[in-house]
């Protein structure tokens, strides 16, 4: 468990009015995202064509697509988080706007919640749970946590429960991603590899993402295989975890996307919060990149992307790891590690 002098003290964060949810599609999907796609094909025509203006910009292109994503919700989220990686055939600017999208979604109803746990649990909330607050702290398309304590111990935890209907939205919005992609080909928007690599990325998510099991299994695997002194990383109850609920512990810390958000703000308020937890940012970014690449040259399970709202810090530059719906690994015949637990050395060899 998570010591209490690993824990930092809170970071308040600047309120913002442009914070807000946008507004969600009243529409038929399928007819958003064929005029979406109309929009962005008549954009980058004009853009080809070399217009002036600030509507034919990569900037302009990125908060158009990156609202509209937003819109969406769902696996379209994933589709612009992963688009936004491909800064090789896209420009820095619509990448970067692209990284900064959001997961926008609204809490769904306390019953729904209790019905879904005893359904999963198959047992009462009340037998499983202590305590048990209703009222989310986060809410993303796929699920939202609430916040409880486990009966049998005095341990405050985290509940991951799965949005009702989620299986069957994801299933149509990649009927319709294929859709889009097949279109985007068609008119030399992205190639046949991003295409492809987009895809992978669909059926991963199918697979993954939607079955809590299975991230339990990678949050149990990383704790193996990371050493604490670089990441910690919460313990799973696995007694109560199931394919739509998943109970691991809670962490208290402040979220990087919060820290960082509030640097931008108030940087003397974030300035202030390093000094009181005796964090360095340099010495943070170093051991947020050996806890991601060790286990991955290890052959080991490893994270398959890094988003600053699920990551959390703590004191004297220790990270806390939260989400592990996308995990992979590096095939052990292509690490060094795996093959020998010496040191690398380069062997000169006869010519």
């Amino acid at each position: 468990m998570l010591r209490a002098k690993d824990i930092p003290t809170p970071l308040s964060i600047p309120t913002s009015d442009t914070n807000l949810p946008p507004p969600q599609v009243r529409i038929p999907r399928w007819l958003f995202v064929a005029w979406l796609l109309l929009r962005i094909s008549w954009h980058l025509c004009w853009m080809r064509l070399g217009r002036p203006g600030t509507k034919s910009t990569p900037l302009y292109l990125g908060q158009l697509v990156r609202g509209e994503l937003e819109r969406l919700g769902g696996l379209w989220i994933k589709v612009g988080q992963r688009v936004a990686t491909h800064r090789s055939a896209f420009s820095n600017a619509f990448c970067e706007e692209l990284c900064q999208i959001h997961d926008w979604a609204f809490a769904f109803h306390a019953d729904a919640v209790v019905r879904i746990i005893e359904q999963e649990l198959a047992r009462p909330v009340k037998e499983a749970f202590r305590e048990f607050d209703v009222v989310p702290i986060a809410v993303t398309s796929i699920g939202q946590v609430h916040v409880a304590w486990l009966v049998d111990r005095d341990v405050k935890i985290a509940v991951k429960v799965q949005r009702p209907g989620v299986d069957a939205a994801f299933t149509r919005d990649a009927a319709l991603i294929e859709a889009a992609l097949r279109f985007c080909r068609c008119f030399r928007i992205v190639t046949r590899a991003q295409a492809s690599d987009i895809h992978s990325m669909l059926v991963s998510t199918l697979e993954g993402e939607l079955d809590y099991r299975v991230e339990a299994a990678a949050i149990r695997a990383t704790r193996r295989a990371l050493p604490t002194r670089r990441a910690y990383v919460p313990k799973v109850f696995s007694r109560y975890c199931s394919r739509r609920v998943l109970v691991m512990e809670f962490v208290d810390g402040v979220l990087l996307s919060d820290y960082a958000r509030t640097s931008a703000l108030d940087p003397k308020r974030a300035k202030r919060w390093r000094k009181e937890n005796r964090v360095h940012l340099k010495k943070l970014c170093r051991r947020l990149t050996q806890g991601e690449i060790a286990p991955l040259l290890r052959g080991q399970a490893s994270r398959g992307k890094l988003v600053p709202g699920e990551i959390m810090l703590l004191r004297k530059n220790r990270i806390a790891l939260l989400d592990f719906g996308a995990i992979g690994a590096l095939d052990k015949g292509l690490t060094p590690v795996s093959q020998a637990r010496r040191p690398f050395s380069i062997e000169r060899r006869p010519p």
